[in-house]
């Protein structure tokens, strides 16, 4: 019996096949009972406003693997996308649709205004780039197949004191974005944790445009290490400033460093920059291969980690079709026996608060790519 995502490459690209082989090639025999109806999923993304590139990217891979799975049987599935700025209410409308599942949302802070309506419809919801810790307690319907930040910045922080011997570290957040909030407070424990002592920090708006007292205050600290948890529309700018100011130490970044903006807009800025995240676009296995290689087909672009999570979120939800069925309540159990699933980001699991498990990756930028430290 072959595993339900192997791959195939083809000229056609990543193809999901199923569980028989025969001595013909790979025959699809459907990765659900195929006398089901293609369920409806609602996706729920950052389509506008300053994140709009991660959840544009988002889009991308879900329709990417609407495309490619159409022709198989039980691997059909119809996504109905909103906006997290339709509110609360625009989720409501999605579940009142008879949707069986919920991709979704970009935000950690959106996940939780919503999971009430969630709650109440008993619909499982994926989420593929929430980072907060801790956001699956309590919540039994919710299930992230992203890694929370405290698995991902800690590495990064240990592999940038050890390159650098840096004993001393700035460290620069968004104040108004939960998960870059979360994000200070993971800094400043995993670099106590590698005896970095925390000279200096300071916060700001997203969007906010004068970061001069900001820049001024880390000159005179001179730190070895600055950290910074940013969105991903401000982190370029936040290295071009540091940079345009003499600021070349080694940079340490959130999970918002892993958009692929980090690497299209500051240039030469962005060397010398630390990130861990859930998977990066050298990734040497054939499935991730291929799903760059159809990504850059389809777009002309570069999957970055968010599109990545995109793509297995999919994937590990039509495992859980297969396991359990198309309703909400198949899908909440199929969920629960995801077993070593191979997707994009590698084998997949899930533990027992509902978190991923799989390997975080630690990159380096250098010359506008990411040099993989480890995973």
């Amino acid at each position: 019996m072959i595993g339900l995502w192997r791959r195939i490459a083809t000229g056609a690209g990543l193809i999901a096949i199923s569980l028989i082989a025969t001595s013909c090639g790979t025959t699809n025999v459907g990765i659900a009972r195929s006398v089901n109806p293609v369920p409806k999923i609602g996706v729920v993304l950052s389509l506008t406003g300053v994140d709009a590139p991660i959840g544009i990217a988002q889009r991308m891979a879900i329709e990417l693997a609407q495309h490619q799975f159409a022709h198989i049987a039980g691997a059909r599935f119809q996504p109905i996308f909103i906006d997290e700025a339709s509110g609360p209410a625009g989720v409501a409308d999605l579940l009142a649709k008879g949707v069986s599942a919920i991709i979704g949302p970009t935000h950690s802070s959106f996940a939780t205004a919503i999971y009430s309506e969630v709650d109440i419809a008993q619909t499982p919801m994926i989420g593929i780039s929430l980072s907060v810790p801790g956001l699956t307690a309590f919540r039994p319907l919710l299930w992230r197949v992203s890694i929370a930040s405290d698995r991902t910045i800690p590495p990064a922080v240990t592999a940038a004191a050890r390159a650098t011997g840096a004993t001393t570290a700035y460290i620069v957040y968004t104040s108004n974005n939960l998960f870059t909030v979360a994000e200070n407070e993971i800094f400043a424990y995993s670099l106590a944790q590698d005896a970095v002592n925390v000279i200096g920090s300071s916060s700001f708006l997203s969007g906010q445009t004068n970061l001069s007292a900001i820049i001024a205050n880390i000159k005179a600290a001179a730190p070895g290490l600055i950290c910074v948890a940013a969105e991903s529309t401000d982190a370029p700018r936040i290295l071009q400033l540091l940079r345009a100011n003499g600021l070349d130490q080694a940079v340490v970044g959130g999970d918002g460093f892993n958009s692929s903006a980090i690497l299209d807009h500051p240039g030469p800025a962005a060397n010398n920059v630390y990130v861990g995240g859930a998977w990066d676009s050298v990734d040497p296995s054939p499935m991730s291969r291929a799903f760059v290689s159809d990504f850059r087909r389809a777009y002309g672009s570069t999957p970055d980690s968010f599109a990545a999570q995109a793509y297995a979120g999919i994937q590990v939800l039509l495992d859980a079709i297969r396991i359990g069925g198309p309703t909400r309540a198949g899908i909440q159990t199929g969920l629960g026996k995801i077993n070593r699933v191979p997707t994009v980001l590698g084998p997949f699991s899930f533990d027992i608060s509902r978190d991923a498990v799989y390997a975080p990756v630690i990159n380096k930028i250098e010359n506008g790519h990411f040099v993989r430290i480890s995973k």
